[in-house]
């Protein structure tokens, strides 16, 4: 019965944690809107908020150990979350073997603790009563065999926490809680005299850290913050719009976007972009030369060169749905994931050389081939630069390939 309850509340824990710092990482953020716009959802104080996700995660399986292990022995506890180590060590042996040593060892060492506590003297410390005390000699043999998995997870959790960043805080949760598995021996020493004391301590904590977090959320040009603005010209209507794919306007933005308003622009017929009217200037359009034209059948080759006469250095081309493309070929190399295509078909291009591109389109025969071309180079229009204000010291442009600080420039072209 101890088991099954320690197996219950352990799995309880791995499943209530993720969501428990999903939600704190989502109040977080509506908190703070501008941590939409930080690279990969991280956040300059990151630490504060770090720390404070461990300790709730510690909290929620203290109070987790305090609910089921009434007047359970600490070696039926520990069962529990060893018992799923084991099961993660064989499949890890399995399918990833230059890994299973993060739960091979961890578990060997734990194991030999929960012979200690079980083999020991019986139950050496209890939970809830203060009569019994710890056997010091079996304690300091419990903690010592719990070393291997702090050594070895704990660089692994704080290497997650860098490489995922904040926005997947919650697999990171899911690390600590089964990092915590080898130390419910641990956990009962900590709360066998103080009840609700380790859980109520750890929620303490973890609430002052984030609170401080909060407070020195600030950008500063050593911590600046992130925006993005581009400009959308279409060559076939000449007109110009002021776009961001930011997810509010700032106090830079707003001088582009005064309305807010969200909408498809030129190049971007399907997105729903933070847009403004922009002066129309004149800027070359990427051109499309048709090199073959030849039917076989009910198929159709089209081949042609797209270059760019300003220089762009990406270039974007999407082929309508009416067209049925079933294969392209840039540069003569194949690409994947044609295959009769019945929606419309984008391709990126990156680094784009002067010569331009080969594109060759396998459509069916009879059918219209409508293809928009898009080049985009780095930086506004040098002629709009005095028509609005400069960014100030601590917000510096950051987004995707078409919206960090880029000119784009759209053409459809119809055979």
């Amino acid at each position: 019965m101890g088991l099954a309850q320690a197996l219950v509340a352990y799995l309880a824990v791995l499943a209530l944690t993720p969501s428990l710092v999903s939600g704190v990482w989502w109040v977080l953020r509506w908190l703070k809107p501008d941590y939409h716009s930080l690279a990969h959802g991280d956040t300059y104080n990151r630490s504060y908020y770090v720390a404070a996700m461990v300790l709730l995660v510690f909290a929620v399986t203290a109070g987790a150990y305090r609910v089921a292990g009434r007047r359970r022995g600490v070696a039926e506890m520990m069962a529990g979350p060893l018992l799923v180590w084991s099961g993660l060590a064989l499949v890890s042996a399995a399918l990833l073997r230059g890994a299973s040593f993060l739960f091979t060892w961890p578990l060997a060492a734990s194991a030999a603790g929960f012979a200690v506590a079980a083999l020991g003297g019986g139950v050496w410390w209890t939970e809830p009563s203060g009569d019994e005390r710890a056997r010091p000699r079996q304690a300091l043999m419990v903690t010592l065999c719990a070393l291997p998995a702090v050594v070895l997870l704990i660089p692994t959790i704080d290497m997650l926490w860098v490489a995922m960043g904040m926005r997947f805080s919650w697999a990171c949760a899911v690390v600590v809680a089964l990092l915590l598995g080898p130390l419910w021996g641990q956990v009962a020493m900590l709360g066998a005299r103080r009840r609700w004391w380790p859980a109520v301590s750890a929620l303490i904590i973890a609430l002052c850290l984030l609170g401080t977090g909060l407070a020195t959320a600030r950008f500063s040009p050593e911590h600046p913050g992130h925006n993005s603005v581009f400009y959308a010209l279409d060559a076939d209507s000449g007109m110009a719009r002021w776009a961001s794919a930011d997810r509010k306007v700032d106090e830079w933005t707003a001088q582009f976007f005064p309305s807010s308003s969200r909408g498809p622009v030129p190049g971007f017929p399907r997105d729903r972009l933070l847009n403004g009217p922009a002066p129309a200037v004149k800027l070359a359009a990427p051109e499309v030369q048709v090199v073959e034209d030849r039917i076989a059948g009910t198929a159709r080759w089209l081949t042609l060169l797209v270059r760019s006469p300003r220089r762009a250095v990406n270039l974007q081309l999407t082929v309508a749905a009416e067209a049925q493309l079933q294969a392209v070929e840039v540069n003569g190399k194949k690409l994947g994931g044609a295959g009769a295509a019945t929606r419309a078909r984008t391709i990126a291009y990156r680094g784009l050389p002067p010569e331009g591109v080969r594109l060759s389109l396998l459509v069916t025969a009879g059918k219209p081939v409508q293809l928009t071309v898009l080049d985009q180079s780095y930086g506004l229009p040098e002629g709009l630069q005095g028509s609005y204000h400069p960014r100030p010291a601590h917000l510096i442009p950051f987004g995707g390939p078409y919206s960090a600080d880029a000119t784009v420039v759209a053409r459809t072209y119809r055979w």
